[in-house]
């Protein structure tokens, strides 16, 4: 039997192993009526900054701006522009954050580096007139009252967007990865919360190792050879020279040759660059529907190998759908050898989950146009696009048996799901998961449908988002899978239509 039950509460564990138990709905009415109380402070507040903590980060639980405002859907979204690939000690970045959505009239938006253990780096304010920190907290940059007006002086103008400038200071040392979390408010009329449109976005920067010019790791020959190239020249220079400029005087010299030979190691490395500064995250969602991550156009053919799949007769789906990796390979990765061994999904294709391939095997199959025919020219598709699709493959993967079991059911524990569902899903799809529709009115598809019909689907999407969209998993706020299991054993009691 599945643990929870439909109207389960959610539990708050605050000081000392002490339980609190309290329902969905007693914190939404909670909320509602606090909000009622304060209406004309908080639209003033929303045009004139957001709180802080507020960017789906770790840090704050996920917390986002659907915790007052109430959002519709929408057909924009949100980039974080400039963030580094590799960020070096200490340097200043420029980024930006662009709201984009041709069916609104102005934006806001919040923006914070974050790991699992904290914040990271240092934001300045750069533009202080449109920009400035969020409740004081220098973690947090929102923008200004001036800025929010100034996007809807111009949004059409600016063909139904506005970017926000900030900069970021990276850290004196290396942190890992840093994920750059980006959200924005696409609004409709500066007169209160309703009817606005939600979008999150985020962009990893993973430490620069000095020297390493190529982002392989190591530092070799390879990058000696860049060193090469930008000895002397002060203009004009690759992007790289940043990595072999030692002292960051935006000259390569002397210097900085003799700090290379203090770690120049040897060919090392054996992954390629491309494939070692790929996203995972971005690369599962690649093979859930990859045109809708990439945002290129759907295909409309059939894929050149669905003719000859094994099994004819069990998938007849045509166009896009033969298209998607998933339809092949699984939503457990194991093709035929898992769930899709039998039913309408049925191919007779062999999964991913194990291989055994490099990443450059992998990366030159799927371009290869005579077998997998994932060509720039087919499909729009860009080699980072790859690249992220492979890393995904060879380090994104799970055993799905470790998490649900033969019949479909989460091993996760439902009461601790609540918990996580209460902190990272609860303010978009609210109390029962049904505050978003899936599917169609006359056949509705709720967060609780797709954990009881395809426990396998709803893991992927948990752990990684859902392409396209501004949903962001688990795996970005860097919580254990464990997590995204006990959310799977909670969300299998909700309702289903």
């Amino acid at each position: 039997m599945r643990a929870g039950g439909h109207g389960a509460s959610f539990l708050s564990v605050p000081q000392a192993g002490e339980v609190v138990v309290q329902k969905f709905r007693d914190v939404a009415v909670a909320v509602l009526v606090s909000t009622a109380l304060v209406l004309p402070a908080l639209v003033l507040a929303f045009s004139s900054g957001a709180n802080s903590g507020l960017t789906n980060g770790p840090a704050n639980n996920a917390s986002n701006c659907t915790v007052c405002h109430v959002f519709e859907v929408g057909i924009g979204g949100v980039e974080v522009l400039g963030a580094p690939r590799r960020y070096l000690p200490g340097r200043t970045y420029d980024l930006s954050v662009r709201v984009f959505d041709v069916d609104q009239v102005g934006a806001g938006f919040e923006v914070s580096a974050e790991t699992g253990a904290g914040h990271v780096g240092t934001f300045v304010v750069s533009d202080p007139t449109n920009t400035q920190f969020a409740d004081g907290d220098p973690n947090y940059i929102t923008h200004t009252l001036v800025g929010h007006e100034t996007s809807h002086d111009v949004w059409a103008a600016n063909g139904g967007s506005y970017t926000f400038n900030v900069q970021w200071v990276a850290p004196s040392a290396d942190f890992g990865d840093v994920t750059i979390f980006g959200v924005g408010n696409a609004s409709n009329l500066p007169t209160g919360p309703e009817g606005e449109h939600f979008y999150a976005n985020y962009a990893i920067a993973q430490f620069a190792v000095t020297g390493d010019a190529d982002g392989d790791t190591d530092v070799d020959l390879r990058d000696f050879a860049t060193l090469q190239q930008c000895f002397g020249a002060a203009v004009g220079l690759p992007s790289a020279c940043a990595f072999v400029d030692d002292d960051a005087d935006a000259l390569v010299a002397i210097s900085d040759y003799g700090a290379m030979f203090g770690v120049l190691l040897g060919p090392t490395a054996i992954d390629p660059p491309a494939f070692v500064l790929a996203d995972a995250v971005r690369g599962a969602k690649l093979y859930d529907k990859w045109w809708a991550e990439a945002r290129v156009p759907t295909p409309t053919t059939d894929h050149p190998l669905w003719a000859s799949r094994p099994d004819t007769v069990s998938n007849t789906r045509t166009g896009s759908a033969t298209w998607r990796c998933k339809e092949c390979h699984g939503w457990d990765y194991k093709g035929v050898d898992g769930v899709y061994g039998g039913g309408s999904h049925r191919t007779g294709i062999a999964g991913v989950f194990g291989t055994t391939k490099t990443p450059t095997e992998i990366f030159n199959l799927l371009r290869d146009p005579a077998d997998h025919a994932y060509t720039a020219a087919l499909t729009g598709l860009t080699d980072e696009d790859v690249w992220d699709a492979v890393k995904f493959v060879l380090t994104g993967q799970v055993d799905t048996d470790s998490h649900i079991d033969s019949g479909g059911v989460f091993y996760g524990s439902s009461p601790l799901g609540s918990v996580w569902y209460g902190r990272a899903c609860f303010n978009c799809h609210g109390e029962d998961g049904t505050q978003v529709n899936f599917g169609t009115p006359a056949d509705p598809e709720y967060v609780g449908t797709v954990a009881v019909a395809n426990p396998w689907e709803f893991l992927h999407k948990a752990r990684y988002g859902h392409p396209g969209s501004g949903m962001l998993g688990t795996e970005i706020l860097q919580w254990d899978i464990i997590r995204a299991s006990d959310i799977g054993a909670y969300t299998q009691s909700m309702p289903v239509q």
